[in-house]
């Protein structure tokens, strides 16, 4: 067992050793300027996440805001330009639900 720990470790460390190599060499900092400015000065990630909290709130999987929220979601996504964006099914739901009252 210790020897294939050993191995294993030493195998780590010589990829370890010859992966900053290729990575860097791949790595535009033009591009990851223009990452970082638009990250920095013109994200509006905080406004989605308010709106998607504030305004629809809680959303349970298969409840009616769940489908709202995910609707809101397609058509900001396309409107900023994205392309395909669509709701894709997943999982077989039954009825989902609302709570109409509380006390």
């Amino acid at each position: 067992m210790k020897q294939i720990f050993l191995i294993f470790a030493l195998l780590m460390i010589v990829l370890v050793s010859f992966a900053p190599n290729r990575i860097w060499k791949k790595i535009d900092s033009a591009v990851i300027a223009q990452i970082r400015d638009e990250g920095l000065n013109r994200s509006q990630v905080m406004e989605f996440l308010s709106y998607l909290s504030d305004v629809y709130g809680p959303r349970l999987a298969g409840s009616p805001g769940y489908f709202e929220a995910a609707k809101w979601a397609r058509d900001k996504m396309a409107s900023i330009g994205l392309e395909n964006a669509h709701l894709e099914a997943w999982g077989p739901w039954g009825k989902g639900w609302t709570l109409k009252r509380f006390r």
